[in-house]
């Protein structure tokens, strides 16, 4: 383990750089035009990647206390990526799996990378920096979505979006799924910071403004997904902050405010409703829509996949290319679930060290020190798990550029082996 920064200067240096390394947060918001023959975005990330490895292959070359074998996470990363490029001759598209095993590559050696550099850095600031720019990147993205839904702006018209929709929205992300799920993922965090004592009323406006807006672009995007996971998230909060809500003078206004708030919102996007209502008919025997049904058999297919190569997969990046073998999806992109996307490309083994990864990273988000702030970090971590449910995003920016690189360096700098 590298020694903490022994001064402030060399802490506030260390803060700039991890900001300029978290503008890939808000980078990932955006996905980059198809008619740009290469983006910025792509060529940035190359040689962030390459950045990465070369930093890792020195450390550990020049100091011998740079061994990440001995941290579980870092140890359980490097395992998966053994696994992927151990089961890659066996893909259906080696062309596939080698491209896919070189952007892992990538994200293991970001997220050692990041850790380390953490590690060095490592203070209370930190951890209140990281939601900082969460909460001010997706506040950002809701005003690009609210404004989009009302036709204030038409972000989802730019080259490489072209989402058009009448009743659902999606701002700068681009699909309405993502922007709602990543976009919830930031909502325990502006709790934390209204909930933060001694502070003045109008110190605690901006965040509960966020939150507002934060929940109504989510609604705007007319995601059944998103409304599910702003559920998740109030009965969380609840479950965290119960002993204050009860004690409140609040609790009643609010109480009667949120059934309110949503009869406006019903008003200005009924879609969202509407959609909601047909999962809970599928859900009771009904017939439900396309789209529910469509995920449904994704899963039955993927799970198929599981049985059919169970130790090997079909190969990293190979979902796409497998599923054209099942009746009806000639032209599906993805499984709309990541554990199945994990489980059928690079087989069981692979998936258990996943589900083991995500496992240790929550452990060790128990250990952030503060139990309010490590309370919120976990109800945005459990969000980002049922986002993960949801949507094909193994790559996700929060999993890889931040909840994994925290959860090395909690391990790194406070002794946790347990």
């Amino acid at each position: 383990m590298i020694s903490i920064a022994s001064n402030n200067t060399e802490k506030k240096k260390g803060y700039k750089l991890y900001l300029a390394v978290l503008v890939l947060i808000p980078l990932n918001f955006v996905t980059p035009s198809d008619e740009i023959g290469v983006s910025i975005f792509s060529l940035g990330f190359i040689a962030f990647g390459l950045l990465s490895v070369s930093f890792l292959l020195y450390a550990i070359t020049h100091n011998s206390n740079v061994i990440v074998i001995k941290n579980r996470v870092s140890a359980l990363l490097i395992l998966i990526l053994f696994v992927s490029i151990t089961v890659a001759p066996w893909s259906i598209n080696i062309q596939n799996s080698v491209s896919d095993l070189v952007r892992l590559g990538y994200h293991v050696s970001a997220a050692i990378f990041i850790s380390t550099f953490l590690s060095t850095y490592w203070d209370d600031f930190g951890l209140i920096l990281i939601p900082k720019i969460i909460a001010i990147t997706s506040s950002i993205v809701a005003v690009t979505v609210i404004t989009d839904y009302f036709s204030l702006t038409s972000f989802g018209t730019l080259p490489g979006r072209e989402w058009s929709h009448p009743d659902r929205a999606a701002g700068v992300v681009a699909e309405p799924n993502f922007a709602a799920g990543l976009l919830a993922i930031s909502l325990p965090f502006f709790v934390y910071f209204l909930s933060v004592k001694d502070q003045s009323l109008r110190s605690r406006i901006p965040h509960l403004i966020g939150i507002i807006m934060t929940i109504s672009a989510i609604y705007f995007t007319g995601s059944r997904m998103g409304i599910l996971l702003v559920m998740f998230f109030i009965v969380g909060v609840v479950i965290i902050h119960r002993d204050i809500l009860m004690k409140t003078p609040l609790i009643v206004p609010t109480l009667v405010a949120l059934p309110v708030g949503l009869y406006v919102l019903t008003v200005f996007q009924p879609t969202t409703i509407q959609r909601f209502t047909r999962l809970i008919s599928y859900l009771q025997g009904g017939v439900g829509d396309g789209s529910i049904r469509e995920r449904i058999d994704l899963i039955i297919a993927g799970i198929d996949m599981v049985e059919k190569n169970l130790l090997t997969g079909v190969g990293p990046g190979n979902f796409i290319n497998a599923i054209v073998n099942y009746p009806d999806f000639d032209s599906v992109r993805y499984s709309h679930n990541t554990y199945i996307d994990v489980a059928s490309q690079i087989g069981i083994i692979g998936f258990f060290s996943f589900l083991l990864l995500l496992t240790y990273i929550f452990k060790r988000l128990l250990y952030i020190g503060h139990n309010d702030l490590s309370a919120h970090y976990i109800l945005s971590y459990l969000i980002l798990l049922g986002y993960l449910l949801f949507l094909s995003n193994f790559f996700s920016t929060y999993l890889w550029f931040v909840f994994i690189p925290l959860s090395i360096t909690i391990e790194n700098n406070m002794g946790v082996h347990r």
